[in-house]
Formats: C-alpha cells, structure tokens, sequence
C-alpha cells in the first residue's frame, strides 16, 4: 500500500450566513427552520483541487421541533 502525506498551506476561509424562524407549538416546544448559505474564499491552493474549488457557494436549509428548557 502507497501513502502520500499532503499538506495545504494557506487556510479555507468561508462566510456563511443565514435567517431562521421558530413557533411555539406547546409548552417547550417549537417549530423551526432556518435557510443559509455559505461562499468560500480562493486558498490559492492550485497544486491541489477541492470540492471548495468546484463549489465556491453553498446553501443549507434546516427544518424540524426545538425543545426549550
């Protein structure tokens, strides 16, 4: 088996942000979701290619039952 060690020099930076609601269904209990997104900053790292190279926004959507206490 070969192995190659590899190393990145220069660090990923990403922004994402996002906005999100919630209701009260009853007592501790709430309904949420929330909608975001994210970009991601050239590493300039051109020896080696990453999904962040590809894919430099992403969006995310969270939904589901929050329990407050």
């Amino acid at each position: 088996m070969i192995t190659t060690k590899i190393s990145q020099k220069n660090p990923q930076i990403s922004v994402n942000a996002g906005v999100g609601v919630f209701y009260p269904i009853y007592g501790g209990f709430n309904l949420y979701g929330k909608v975001g997104g994210v970009y991601y900053f050239d590493a300039k790292n051109y020896e080696y290619k990453t999904i962040y190279t590809d894919k430099k926004i992403g969006f995310d959507l969270n939904a589901g039952i929050r329990f407050d206490f």
